[in-house]
């Protein structure tokens, strides 16, 4: 399946990081400063065509989060298939526990072009029509509660 894709400025093109890697690495598409817990529009200056009954989830990266803090706050993004304008990624720098800044400065990471912000996962799904009703089917099914109903007992947490 070929994906459309235009540049609108300095784009890279999204690429796999190995041959079965299931996402395509987007790349940020221009320098940018990012400030601690502040939602920052990442450009990637390109638009792309998302082929019918597809849609592409923004994801972060493992990395991105586990070395450097960056969460994308809308996880997982959802750009659909009749979205024709440019994309973007929106990060959020949390620094680690324990980094410092110099006192009188405004903490700052730089992001530089180049720099892999997220990945894009194109999945396809169903079209759907929803339609209101007095009563749900399979009556076996008694589970009505939700947000870790089902977990028994204490929650984990190790001292």
């Amino acid at each position: 399946m070929k994906i459309l894709f235009k540049k609108t400025g300095e784009a890279f093109l999204p690429k796999r990081g190995t041959k079965r890697a299931a996402g395509w690495d987007l790349t940020a598409a221009k320098d940018l400063i990012l400030t601690p817990y502040v939602p920052t529009l990442i450009p990637l200056q390109f638009q792309a065509a998302i082929p019918p009954g597809t849609c592409l989830l923004v994801l972060p990266r493992s990395g991105n989060a586990l070395k450097k803090g960056w969460i994308i706050p809308n996880s997982p993004g959802l750009i659909d298939e009749d979205y024709k304008g440019e994309w973007g990624v929106i990060l959020t720098w949390l620094p680690h526990p324990g980094v410092t800044f110099p006192v009188g400065t405004t903490p700052r990471l730089e992001i530089k072009a180049g720099d892999k912000v997220a990945q894009g996962l194109l999945i396809p799904y169903i079209e759907q029509e929803w339609t209101g009703v007095d009563s749900l089917p399979d009556p076996d099914s008694d589970r009505v509660g939700g947000f870790g109903s089902t977990d028994k007992g204490e929650p984990h947490v190790k001292s």
